[in-house]
């Protein structure tokens, strides 16, 4: 039963690369915002956390949060170009 179960899928080499470059990428655009303002964005985009969640692991107001992730938001855009 267990060789007829799908094998893990695995990124290739080549998605791994992209994957790091990304984060990378990322890692820059978020370099020079506030320490709050950087974990308020990854909670958020990674976690999928809300503003609520967020302000109270940051002791902060959400409408700080509000502020954080627009801060961050805004950063990217212009390093990505978009």
């Amino acid at each position: 039963m267990l060789r007829l179960q799908p094998k893990p899928l695995e990124p290739s080499a080549e998605e791994r690369v992209q994957t790091l470059q990304a984060l990378q990428a990322l890692d820059k655009a978020l370099d020079g915002l506030s320490a709050k303002a950087r974990m308020a964005f990854l909670y958020s985009q990674l976690d999928g956390l809300t503003h609520v969640e967020i302000a109270a692991r940051l002791k902060v107001s959400p409408t700080m949060v509000r502020k954080y992730i627009v801060q961050a938001l805004r950063r990217c855009c212009e390093v990505f170009g978009v």
